[in-house]
């Protein structure tokens, strides 16, 4: 099993193996592209909140489907970093319908992991589920071991 640290030392190899991203910056990419890394990326200890994924897959025009995920190249392909809730909707959606579906993105393809691990934690700020001050504190420590940020910056 992972563990968030040896997630993060994973992603800093695969990034460091492949920097480069692909010559296209996506502004929207299938469903089946985008993988997940909740131990780096997902700010919230509960991980996904299941109502608020059937919340926003139960009304396909809901505004929360039209924002777009953020995406940040890990090396072997397009993480999110920004959106899991609306990820899990639109794959909750694809499921019931059938449709393959794609989705839009926000892609940071040359932003680097610590970065990308900031901007995690910022952009979760306007989420409509709550984060907790102890969630917001763990990830800002999070920021604080790599190395860059500080407790302040979140």
């Amino acid at each position: 099993m992972d563990t968030p640290s040896a997630a993060l030392d994973r992603l800093r190899r695969e990034k460091a193996d492949n920097p480069r991203p692909p010559n296209r910056t996506p502004e929207r990419l299938h469903l089946k592209e985008i993988a997940t890394e909740p131990l780096v990326f997902q700010v919230r200890a509960a991980g996904l909140d299941m109502e608020r994924v059937e919340e926003i897959a139960g009304d396909l025009s809901a505004p929360d489907l039209d924002d777009p995920i953020h995406v940040w190249w890990g090396g072997k392909g397009w993480i999110v970093i920004d959106g899991h809730h609306r990820l899990a909707a639109h794959r909750l959606a694809q499921e019931r319908g059938g449709e393959v579906r794609k989705v839009a993105v926000k892609a940071h393809p040359t932003m680097p992991l610590e970065e990308a691990l900031g901007a995690a934690s910022l952009l979760n700020a306007r989420e409509k589920v709550t984060i907790t001050r102890e969630e917001r504190g763990n990830a800002a420590w999070r920021l604080v071991c790599c190395g860059t940020g500080s407790i302040k910056d979140c």
